[in-house]
């Protein structure tokens, strides 16, 4: 008898618990780029499915089907409402791959393959042989990507310079150039002292903007100072 009652007991508990804990709201943060719908759409909940019967890592193979999307956390608030926590990746540059490019962050990692550049720097000499999309882009030497890491990104968060940027040209990771839509070259060299040089662009790469200058040299290898070849 008192094995009876537990389970009528336990019974009306679980079923109590599916009725009670139905999802009445989810939510989404972290997105920009991406809406709501469509992040939720990815994840595969739905209203009315049990909060506690979610499998968070089928969640998280849904929403990162999409390369540019990371699911951080599923939070659960009771009684009814599920949190989708996400990170959204960023382009960092095209990579030229037989006529078309490879979009890829700051990792490496393959988020898009398209017809064109874009807006984004294009990266070249960097050797890619095969590019998957999630997965990261192969065929660059461990130096190239620690050079692209320690001269791209820095030079793209940096707005005095970023939006002047138009390409990296990495095939001698010792020897790394950037070129500009002034049709400016500006020789970097290798990836040490990066924060000099770049207060050097800082101050430089504006100012020969706003004279006019157009083609030529902007030489920032040097231990002293940078100059300026016509």
């Amino acid at each position: 008898m008192l094995v009876l009652l537990v389970l009528a007991v336990l019974s009306g508990a679980a079923y109590l618990g599916y009725r009670v804990f139905k999802i009445k709201e989810i939510a989404v943060e972290g997105n920009s780029a991406f809406t709501q719908e469509q992040i939720v759409n990815l994840s595969g909940i739905h209203l009315e499915d049990n909060l506690f019967l979610l499998r968070t890592n089928e969640i998280k193979a849904g929403i990162e089907a999409n390369p540019y999307l990371v699911l951080t956390e599923v939070q659960r608030v009771l009684p009814d409402k599920i949190v989708l926590h996400v990170q959204e990746k960023k382009v960092a540059a095209a990579v030229p791959l037989g006529g078309q490019y490879a979009y890829i962050d700051g990792e490496g990692t393959v988020l898009e393959i398209a017809n064109e550049a874009g807006s984004y720097p294009i990266a070249n000499g960097m050797g890619p042989t095969g590019a998957n999309l999630g997965e990261k882009l192969a065929g660059p030497t461990d130096y190239q990507w620690h050079v692209f890491q320690t001269v791209l990104l820095p030079v793209m968060q940096t707005a005095e310079i970023s939006e002047h940027i138009t390409g990296i040209e990495l095939s001698e990771p010792t020897a790394v150039t950037l070129s500009t839509k002034q049709g400016i070259t500006i020789r970097i060299g290798d990836e040490e002292n990066m924060e000099t040089k770049l207060q050097w662009l800082k101050t430089l790469l504006p100012r020969l903007i706003d004279e006019g200058k157009r083609f030529g040299t902007l030489d920032v290898t040097g231990t002293t100072g940078a100059s300026f070849i016509p």
